[in-house]
Order: C-alpha cells, then structure tokens, then sequence
C-alpha cells in the first residue's frame, strides 16, 4: 500500500517538472509551436499550430504544450472542458525560466451585443488549468468597446497557474448630451444721452454682469439713431436705434431692442 502511494505521487511529480517533460513522448500530450501547422500530427518532432491543436482536444488528449513565442489570435481562443493548456517550454519542449508563451489577441473581429474583444473565453466550461501563460488584448478601436484578457462565465472546478493577463485599453466612451441653455443675463445699462444738433454719443450701454456665481455678461445695448435731419420749411427726420448685440456664453443674455425715433 504505501508502495502505492508513492508511485502515484511520483507520477505527479514528474507531469509538473520544470526540467524533465521534454525526454519522454506523452500520448496524451498536443504539442504547439509557432512552426506548427494544420497537417501535423501534433507530437513533439511534428507539432501543430496552436487552432488546430485546440481543435484535437477530446479523448486521450486532453493536454497542450505550447513553445515559447508569441501567438497572435484573431479571433477568441474558447476554452475546452477537462482540457490542460500549458505554456512556457523551449525549443526541445523543456520548461525554463527564460520561455514566455503569449497569446496575444490582435483587435479585428470585436463581439457584438456588447462590443467587447476578448482573449481568451469560457462559458460553461469545468475542470480546466490555464498555466504559464501571459495572455494579452490588443488596444481596443471604436466608441463602447470592452477588453477582457480572459473571460470566464458560470465555468467551475479550474486552476489558473502562474499566468500573467494583461487587458489592452477599452474604445472611447459616448459622446455626451448637450448642456442646458443658461439663464437669461440681466438687462443691459441705459445708453449715453444724445446732444442736440450734434453727432451726439450714440454707443449703447453695457450689458449687466455676473448676477450670480458662472454668469455671463450680457449684451451690449443699441447704438442710438443717427442725427435726424432738418429741411425748411417741411421739417426732418430722425433715425430708429440699432438693436443690441448678444450676451457672451453658451446661454447669453437677449439682445437689447433700438430705440425708436420719436417727434417732439
């Protein structure tokens, strides 16, 4: 009995070796490097690319081992239940410190319903280990889109190992509404009297300011009429003022209406 105990703790022992996973052919091992491709068998002297290699999971297969590099994807890697994804071996399929495997998520073809570019994904999948991995998401494009380096919904039972998720930055938010109008600015000064017989100061009078804390100034009165005429013996006229300009702002005052001409 405790003979074993040992001999299953050993094998154990040798599947998360750092060093010792590349001396031995595993039947039930996918091997994944970055030469791979989909007419390989997979094994570690003719491995696949790493789709095809998520595509033999099933059966007796139910591990992958992934080269060092980086892998780009264009699409969402979906996870597989009961599957064991590990990365980090070197060229002779030996785990070290130096060998980064990346999965690296480039931004085309975002999900829709809610815009959202995703790594890697699982719904509903149970009993998986993701380990030694750096799993990376593009910069997103477009207005409301979401990144995710990794997501997981109403999965269980699975081990995220040594693994390093880094999302990219999510798309620029919606544009705003419009503010609200502002209130209306307070009435302008009273124009300077004119002169008798004279070109007179017809510069209208100033706008009212800051009749609370953030308004604006309002506009400037009319300029008052022209000088009138006289022409004997029938007599003359006089000239209608000019309308006022607007208040400044984003909710400026009313313009102030031109005097009008009156005959005395």
């Amino acid at each position: 009995m405790v003979f074993f105990v040992s001999f299953l703790f050993w094998i154990e022992a040798g599947a998360q070796s750092c060093t010792g996973l590349g001396s031995q052919e595993f039947s039930d091992v996918i091997y994944v490097s970055l030469s791979g491709t989909p007419t390989s068998t997979g094994t570690s002297v003719d491995p696949v690319d790493l789709l095809t290699g998520m595509s033999m999971l099933g059966g007796n297969a139910d591990k992958i081992y992934i080269q060092s590099g980086t892998y780009v994807l264009t699409q969402e890697l979906i996870l597989s239940s009961n599957a064991q994804i590990f990365g980090g071996f070197n060229a002779n399929w030996v785990k070290d410190n130096s060998s980064v495997t990346t999965l690296f998520r480039d931004p085309s073809n975002v999900q829709v319903g809610p815009p959202r570019l995703i790594g890697v994904l699982g719904v509903g999948q149970s009993n998986f280990r993701l380990q030694d991995l750096t799993i990376r998401t593009a910069n997103a494009f477009g207005q409301g889109v979401a990144t995710y380096g990794l997501y997981l919904n109403n999965c269980s039972d699975y081990d995220i190992v040594r693994c390093k998720i880094i999302a990219g930055n999510g798309g620029s938010g919606s544009p705003g509404s419009p503010g609200s109008a502002g209130p209306v600015g307070t009435v302008g000064e009273n124009g300077q009297p004119g002169e008798e017989d004279a070109g007179g100061n017809r510069h209208g009078g100033l706008g009212g300011c800051c009749s609370f804390p953030g308004s604006n100034m309002g506009g400037e009165g009319g300029w008052g009429g022209e000088r009138g005429t006289y022409e004997f013996p029938a007599g003359g006229d006089a000239y209608p003022g000019y309308d006022g300009e607007s208040g400044q702002g984003d909710g400026p005052g009313y313009a102030g209406a031109g005097g009008q001409e009156i005959f005395t």
